[in-house]
């Protein structure tokens, strides 16, 4: 935002420790709820304005703000204002553009890292986005105690394979990953891919099929060829036919025309999608809450979309149906009497037979970032209570493991 900003002579703050903070969370995603975040704050400040980027951490989280000096947002519309498509300057003599739908998107992404963007205003004075993430405290060599002082972990790089034949695509795509600790390697040819994966084993592999006309051929021999359990395998392409076409065998899909955020979200959405499980799971969701209200509200607005959902009161009946394997997905309740949601979380995402389930917490409060630290209990994301009917099914949908069923 650097660049818009000073175009317009406003001041871009950055409060923030001098140390790195370290925190629980997809990178990808947090990096675009501050670009969405920054973006609205210099759209709607004044000339001459300033935002300001305040990063304070707690002994368990962070706290985040993204403070302007802009034009404020109405008492009227402060609860709208996270409504995908609601646009607070909607008249007919709009000067501000854009869709209304970034703020939505923003509240999405924290709503799943177990947090919510509040937000404060006054007119003609600006605005104040707040929201929290869960602090990641290394642990001590040795140590089962945790201790803020502790080194950060080692920087890791991943390295991207890329296979296209347009050169100025792949200087794009290093330009993009490299500065976020990727390394790329370039393939023209499948057999060159072939030769390059055996070589240096990637983390991932992204495979252009702009660049190859209509032709398949490529890729075709890379699945081919790709050793078991599989390298992720990444598709850029504009024509949603052929994504179809090649969905079972890759683990996700680009559009051509991407953003450095859809580019970050799709590789990190691959490294994180279990693709080869030992045998298949079921198709149905398993709901594990003892609030009888909240099963039949569930039960309700999945069904109806032909979602197959079974029920269990307790974090011990939960885990004894997970195990019959025809669940793909797991509405856990975090507070449950006897085993909470968060030791059945560890005890689901460990058991080796259900690799590649699906877990997300049903909560009432913001992540318990204690919990959260723990490998072990790492679940895929977050349903803050009270959701309405679409949260749930925006969630499920998004879930490429589980389909409804189609009526006759």
């Amino acid at each position: 935002m650097q660049p818009v900003a000073d175009s317009r002579e406003i001041a871009l703050i950055l409060e923030a420790p001098d140390k790195p903070v370290m925190v629980e969370g997809d990178k990808g995603k947090l990096g675009q709820v501050f670009n969405n975040l920054l973006s609205n704050a210099v759209k709607f400040n004044h000339n001459g304005g300033a935002v300001t980027i305040r990063i304070h951490p707690t002994e368990d989280s962070v706290e985040c703000a993204v403070i302007d000096t802009g034009i404020g947002i109405p008492p009227e519309a402060l609860d709208k204002i996270f409504t995908r498509f609601y646009q607070y300057d909607s008249s007919s003599t709009r000067k501000y553009g854009g869709t209304g739908i970034g703020l939505s998107i923003t509240q999405d992404i924290v709503r799943l890292h177990g947090s919510r963007v509040t937000v404060s205003s006054e007119v003609g004075k600006g605005s104040t986005f707040r929201f929290t993430l869960a602090r990641m405290v290394p642990r001590r060599e040795g140590s089962g105690a945790a201790h803020p002082d502790a080194a950060l972990p080692a920087e890791t790089h991943l390295l991207i394979e890329l296979l296209t034949q347009d050169r100025a695509l792949s200087n794009q795509i290093r330009a993009l990953l490299v500065p976020e600790g990727m390394d790329v390697i370039h393939a023209v040819s499948a057999a060159h891919a072939v030769s390059l994966l055996g070589k240096h084993r990637p983390d991932c592999l992204l495979v252009d099929m702009g660049s190859f006309g209509e032709e398949t051929a490529a890729l075709d021999e890379l699945l081919a060829q790709m050793p078991r359990p599989g390298i992720p395998v990444i598709i850029a392409t504009n024509d949603d036919r052929l994504y179809e076409q090649y969905r079972a065998s890759v683990a996700a899909r680009i559009k051509r025309s991407f953003r450095k955020s859809s580019l970050l979200s799709g590789i990190h959405y691959a490294l994180s999608k279990d693709l080869f499980t030992n045998g298949e799971l079921g198709n149905g969701i398993l709901c594990v809450e003892d609030d009888p209200e909240i099963l039949l509200f569930i039960r309700r607005c999945l069904e109806a979309e032909g979602y197959t959902v079974d029920e269990a009161t307790s974090g011990e009946e939960g885990l004894r149906m997970a195990a019959r394997r025809d669940f793909s997905v797991v509405l856990l309740d975090v507070a449950m009497p006897g085993m909470d949601g968060w030791e059945a979380c560890r005890l689901l995402k460990s058991d080796p037979t259900l690799r590649g389930i699906k877990v997300y917490m049903v909560t009432a409060k913001p992540m318990d970032s204690k919990h959260a630290r723990s490998p072990e209990a790492q679940p895929d994301g977050f349903l803050l209570k009270p959701f309405h009917p679409e949260d749930l099914l925006e969630l499920i949908r998004s879930i490429d493991a589980i389909q409804p069923i189609q009526e006759a």
